[in-house]
């Protein structure tokens, strides 16, 4: 049986994305605003509408702290239940997986 090809798609602070495949098109437009954050609400904004896919927060622990499914384009994201930081949203949609840093000041 075939074996599903996973892309990754890392974004620096200044939008940039760094990947490792030409074709990636569907995830490197997500961006998350504003960030920094001072309430640690934010909004991800170009998601691929997926039924596969999800958003999901890390701290610097590697522990998560927010998930959900992807329902639209956009996802607005709640973390000021949580201390204040760097944190790390990961957006996959079965395919293809993108990794930014948000920061919680």
């Amino acid at each position: 049986t075939p074996v599903a090809q996973t892309k990754t798609v890392f974004a620096d602070d200044s939008k940039k994305a760094v990947q490792n495949d030409k074709n990636i098109n569907s995830l490197s437009n997500v961006t998350l605003v504003p960030n920094p954050t001072s309430s640690g609400n934010f909004t991800v904004s170009g998601l691929p509408f997926s039924t596969s896919g999800s958003v999901m927060v890390y701290n610097v622990l590697g522990e998560m702290v927010y998930q959900s499914l992807i329902r639209s384009t956009s996802e607005y994201i709640d973390i000021s239940s949580h201390p204040k930081g760097v944190y790390f949203v990961k957006i996959s949609n079965g395919a293809e997986m993108s990794i930014q840093k948000i920061v919680y000041q």
